[in-house]
């Protein structure tokens, strides 16, 4: 409930809503059903050296 109030508080003052430690398919899916817009967790991607993700980029 927390969580999905914040995500409402921040569409309603136009602030983007970014989600730290989405690790789970579940995770992003509840998310964004409650309207986030950004994330950023082991789901997407293990943390990477510069150079690694700047590879990964480029692909």
């Amino acid at each position: 409930m927390i969580v999905k109030n914040v995500i409402r508080l921040s569409d309603d003052l136009d602030i983007t809503s970014l989600a730290e430690g989405v690790e789970t398919e579940k995770h992003f899916n509840k998310l964004n059903d409650f309207g986030c817009t950004l994330f950023q967790g082991y789901y997407f991607s293990k943390p990477l050296p510069l150079e690694e993700f700047e590879a990964m980029l480029k692909k």
